[in-house]
């Protein structure tokens, strides 16, 4: 009897524990799930010391995300359950305790090394940003945070904030940044997720199948990578030989309102005009001579663009013959992405 009065006081304990774990977690901000997520996730893969320290809940726009990316660091796109994108940074100093604790056991007060960030970087940070998403999700479970946060895991590694930039399609994005020190303050860094704001609380609809059969539930997971050409141009080779770093090509000013889509293999997709629309880069797929398809008038193309044709560029030191191009300044290739046409 003593023994199944025993058994049965550990049962009730257990059960009082959990509830009274229920009960805190169930009001529990955002910014003390991360904090507690992350040091948990360290202290159970490494028996690292990290403590997350000034945690912040902002709310941005696309250009607000963007400009957050562009402080610098390591960032990582995750893959959420119903196809949205999010994003973890981590700067440079987390980056290299993170690899320190995974490679030598220990955590180095040393400069991290100023270099590029590989894959390999990307792996051994998403050893902890996984572990601790799970964690913020189970603490915040039936949270409207809790259903942002729900499935997003590490997906691969974004090599600039600018392509970062062209991936977000959310209006608005949910942002926890937080200080970070590692190992008693040998290392202190920052981190922030950031997450679609769509995804608070409702999941998005299922896509609209149209291709029936035993593939067909899997069909818009197909990817079918495209590229988009503004136009072809025959230079010698002798000028092909000549050029060195930093030289430009200058392409025909109806570039953008002539361009084409490819398949990787070379074959014709669809002819359009490049552009942006809502702050992406975009193409729309159209002839140029159709109503509506023309380029924009704030953009560097020509009002009514005709097809692109190839251009003999003349061979240097042939005196006899004009260059077609000779009149078309050299293109900056990062203004001209910067001020496409607007599509919409």
């Amino acid at each position: 009897m003593n023994a199944q009065n025993a058994a049965n006081s550990d049962v009730l304990r257990r059960k009082v524990e959990a509830g009274r774990r229920a009960a805190a977690s169930a009001g529990m901000p955002p910014e003390k799930a991360l904090a507690r997520a992350f040091a948990r996730a360290a202290e159970t893969q490494w028996n690292l010391a990290l403590v997350c320290r000034d945690v912040r809940k902002v709310r941005l726009d696309q250009a607000g995300a963007e400009e957050l990316m562009e402080e610098g660091g390591l960032i990582l796109g995750m893959d959420g359950p119903e196809g949205e994108l999010g994003f973890a940074l981590f700067d440079r100093a987390l980056v290299a305790g993170l690899t320190e604790i995974q490679t030598f056991g220990i955590v180095t007060p040393q400069s991290p090394e100023e270099r590029a960030f590989t894959d390999t970087d990307a792996a051994m940070t998403a050893a902890l940003l996984d572990p601790a998403m799970m964690r913020m999700e189970a603490m915040l479970e039936g949270q409207k945070m809790g259903a942002a946060l729900r499935g997003f895991r590490y997906a691969a590694r974004i090599e600039t904030a600018r392509i970062a930039g062209t991936l977000l399609d959310a209006e608005s994005y949910v942002v926890l940044r937080a200080q970070v020190e590692l190992a008693g303050g040998r290392r202190i860094g920052r981190l922030a997720l950031i997450l679609p704001e769509a995804a608070n609380g409702a999941a998005a609809a299922a896509p609209d199948l149209a291709m029936k059969g035993p593939l067909g539930a899997h069909a818009h997971l197909l990817h079918a990578p495209l590229e988009a050409v503004l136009c072809r141009l025959n230079i010698s080779l002798a000028s092909l030989q000549s050029l060195k770093p930093g030289d430009t090509l200058p392409l025909p000013v109806t570039a953008l309102g002539a361009a084409e889509l490819r398949s990787p293999g070379g074959a014709l997709v669809a002819r359009g005009s490049l552009g942006r629309l809502n702050g992406q880069r975009a193409f729309r797929v159209g002839g140029s001579d159709e109503p509506g398809n023309r380029a924009s008038a704030e953009a560097p193309v020509a009002s009514q663009p005709g097809r692109v044709e190839d251009t003999d560029l003349p061979t240097p030191g042939d005196p006899g013959r004009a260059d077609p191009l000779a009149e078309l300044p050299p293109l900056d290739f990062g203004a001209a992405m910067a001020e496409l046409p607007n599509l919409s």
